[in-house]
């Protein structure tokens, strides 16, 4: 390593990977897709709650107990918005409600 290496190596910029705030967008012919720590959160929490609404809808749960049920997934929905998965919330949802009437 020479002067100018050093030189060209100190005068790039340098990424700063500790950002976790914004996930990276998908690239484009790729399935996979990155999620922050907050956007993990709340999409296993609604993954969570439709597993639950199942069991409750299979074994006839209390009125109250699919009330409660209803608004903290419908609670998590607008978190799953805030953060920037709306769409993918609602398509989960749908999934599930597709799996109910099947």
């Amino acid at each position: 390593m020479n002067q100018s290496d050093i030189e060209r190596r100190e005068a790039a910029p340098v990424e700063n990977k500790s950002d976790q705030s914004k996930p990276e967008e998908p690239k484009e012919n790729s399935q996979v897709r990155t999620y922050t720590k907050w956007q993990l959160f709340y999409i296993e929490r609604l993954r969570r709650m439709t597993d639950q609404r199942r069991r409750a809808d299979e074994t006839g749960a209390e009125e109250f107990e699919l009330k409660a049920l209803k608004r903290a997934m419908f609670s998590t929905l607008l978190d799953c918005d805030s953060v920037g998965l709306g769409d993918e919330a609602r398509e989960l949802l749908a999934r599930r409600d597709g799996a109910q009437t099947a």
